[in-house]
């Protein structure tokens, strides 16, 4: 395997643990609940980030996908994610950990190099290796909202 999608599997599934991780042990209830009412729940930050990262590690992997598919639905649909329990959250979790893992095992190496362009969006276009970056940075960026909205579910609980 090449060795930037090694190091890619190890930081994607490391990410994965600590959102998983943040989740272990919170009521059912701190999986919709918000600080503020333009904040996302857990729902949508977990929802969003398994999205996200499927499509950004897919497209630096060589399984260029549709961009618009991904903006106008399936990013819209991680956004308006509701109802999901604790346990269905790290189930997802867990779930896109072994798909992730399958994904960046199976990459061809040349797809690192090759650019990620999509007819439908013909102004952003990326190397398969900034799509893994991107895809990996974000969801390390959510991977901190979450533990923070655990701290903060524990606070108020606490209170």
């Amino acid at each position: 395997m090449e060795t930037t999608y090694g190091a890619a599997r190890i930081v994607t599934r490391l990410s994965l643990d600590m959102l998983r991780e943040a989740l272990v042990g919170l009521p059912d209830a701190a999986a919709e609940w918000k600080p503020l009412p333009t904040a996302n729940s857990l729902n949508v930050l977990i929802v969003h980030s398994l999205t996200s990262s499927r499509f950004f590690l897919g497209c630096g992997a060589g399984r260029v996908l549709s961009r618009r598919q991904y903006l106008e639905s399936d990013r819209v649909a991680a956004f308006e994610a509701r109802g999901l329990t604790i346990a269905g959250l790290i189930a997802a979790i867990d779930a896109a950990a072994a798909e992730f893992d399958a994904l960046l095992a199976a990459a061809p190496a040349a797809a690192l190099a090759a650019t990620v362009a999509w007819p439908d969006y013909p102004e952003e276009r990326y190397t398969g290796a900034e799509c893994v970056i991107r895809a990996i940075a974000h969801l390390r960026e959510h991977v901190g909202q979450v533990q923070l909205m655990r701290d903060l579910w524990l606070a108020r609980s606490a209170s």
